[in-house]
């Protein structure tokens, strides 16, 4: 059986109509959507204008700052007592401990006179003259003991009598020994040496109660006797 189309539903016929519907509908839509758009970016520029204008009232300016680290724990130093320290803080305790007594009463110090060592040597006024120990007669003995004649003097007979002239210290010693010069030198060194052997053993001459040097001439007789031959 053969289909044949009824010519009252031919839609064909027609396509024109609908194409040009089509195609304003579409001009339509796209008129549209472009308007849409428009108003859009009219509106965001306009937003952006007003937030850019009153930035400082508008916009909120707040951010998530983190809060700030906590403070280092403080750190104890150790700090040695200094010498000065150490002695303000001995002075301290010694200040609390003072022990308040009585004053002393202490007698006003008398100044010792200054002994004046008088080096003086004194010859004629001595208020008393010097001494052997033992007196001139003890001088004598001694003398004629210790006095050896020299043997040259003696072999060619040379006899005299030699002065010797000496210091006698305030302790007893003698000091400052010697001769005229003009004997026999044998025999002048023969009576400086017999008068050194009394060192130690004279009684010095004293001056206002005070002993003192003084000077102490003594005459060596050198004689040869018969018996001594």
């Amino acid at each position: 059986m053969e289909l044949k189309k009824n010519p009252n539903v031919d839609v064909s016929k027609d396509r024109t109509i609908y194409r040009a519907l089509g195609f304003a509908s579409v001009l339509v839509f796209t008129f549209i959507m472009f308007s849409f758009t428009f108003f859009e970016k009219e509106k965001r520029r306009m937003a952006v204008k007003i937030l850019s204008d009153d930035a400082e009232t508008v916009v909120n300016t707040q951010h998530n700052v983190p809060p700030p680290p906590p403070p280092p724990p403080p750190v104890l130093t150790v700090v040695e007592n200094t010498e000065e320290e150490t002695a303000e803080i001995q002075s301290t305790e010694f200040e609390e401990k003072q022990v308040i007594t009585a004053p002393v009463i202490t007698e006003p110090l008398v100044e010792k006179p200054v002994e004046i060592i008088d080096n003086k040597i004194y010859e004629g006024e001595l208020e008393k003259k010097v001494d052997f120990k033992g007196g001139e007669e003890a001088l004598g003995e001694f003398l004629s003991e210790n006095l050896v004649y020299p043997e040259a003097a003696r072999a060619n007979e040379i006899t005299g009598v030699i002065m010797v002239t000496f210091v006698i210290e305030r302790n007893g010693t003698i000091s400052n020994i010697k001769t005229n010069g003009k004997g026999n030198k044998d025999l002048e060194n023969e009576a400086i040496a017999v008068i050194k052997k009394t060192n130690g053993m004279w009684i010095p001459g004293e001056y206002k109660k005070k002993p003192v040097r003084s000077i102490c001439r003594i005459p060596i007789t050198f004689e040869i006797y018969e018996d001594d031959w």
